[in-house]
């Protein structure tokens, strides 16, 4: 079985488990789950980053938006 499968079959058995059994394998994982995140480093860039984002963005209303897609559908052909 693959990686990616593996993955999948736990998701849909977690998501339809009952509350002991989900308890039970969370207390397997509790350590690994406590210790993922970001380090500091990552953090202080994704912070910068969305600065920048806010600073530059360029928004849209709705209707500009639906204008844009209607746009790109016709030029491809749609």
């Amino acid at each position: 079985m693959t990686f990616a499968v593996l993955k999948e079959r736990l998701h849909e058995y977690i998501d339809h488990a009952e509350e002991e059994k989900v308890k039970a394998i969370y207390t397997l994982v509790a350590e690994e789950i406590s210790d993922y995140g970001y380090d500091e480093e990552t953090l202080n860039l994704l912070e910068e980053r969305q600065e920048v984002y806010k600073k530059e963005r360029k928004g849209m209303s709705v209707e500009e938006s639906m204008e844009h897609i209607k746009n790109e559908l016709k030029k491809r052909g749609f």
